[in-house]
């Protein structure tokens, strides 16, 4: 038999992970954005002949980008648990409703 709360929760939940996919794809966008533009600033440091500063800058820039991209990594990951889940739940509310009075 078709529990109308049960639909009712699977919507909101839904829901819910629709809009944490949506807050994720702009956190990461935003963080591609700053990826970028700090790579455009590095390689205006890169142009200067700075000696040991210039290798020290090279190291720490390599730090930042190595942890930068394992930031992204998790949060690419955890869209993709947000997107199956919302997947699996639409799955349960369609037989949900499948399970419903037949006319």
């Amino acid at each position: 038999m078709m529990d109308n709360k049960k639909i009712s929760q699977y919507l909101n939940d839904i829901q819910n992970l629709s809009a944490a996919e949506k807050e994720l794809d702009t956190c990461i966008g935003k963080l591609r954005e700053a990826q970028l533009k700090y790579r455009d600033s590095m390689s205006q440091l890169y142009s200067w002949k700075a000696g040991e500063a210039k290798e020290r800058a090279s190291q720490w820039s390599a730090d930042f980008f190595l942890e930068l991209s394992k930031k992204i990594h998790r949060l690419e990951d955890k869209r993709y648990d947000i997107i199956q889940t919302r997947k699996r739940l639409d799955s349960l509310m369609r037989a949900e409703i499948s399970s419903g009075p037949k006319w």
